[in-house]
């Protein structure tokens, strides 16, 4: 059996915020740095690899009552 060998690679997620008494606001960025890489899944039975998440970025607004 041949096996697939996958470089280790280092993924930068961040985020930051501002949370006063009942509210707060989030930025958050996944793969900040936008690099591509492969990710392997599977279990005993199965595997299988795939190209993974591009940079993804969010904004959270919040509100506690």
């Amino acid at each position: 059996m041949d096996y697939l060998e996958i470089p280790s690679r280092t993924i930068v997620n961040a985020r930051v915020g501002y949370q006063p008494e009942n509210w707060g606001v989030f930025l958050s960025v996944n793969n900040l740095l936008d690099k591509d890489y492969l990710n392997s899944k599977g279990s005993r039975r199965w595997n299988y690899v795939e190209l993974d998440q591009e940079r993804e970025v969010a904004l959270q607004l919040e509100y506690s009552f």
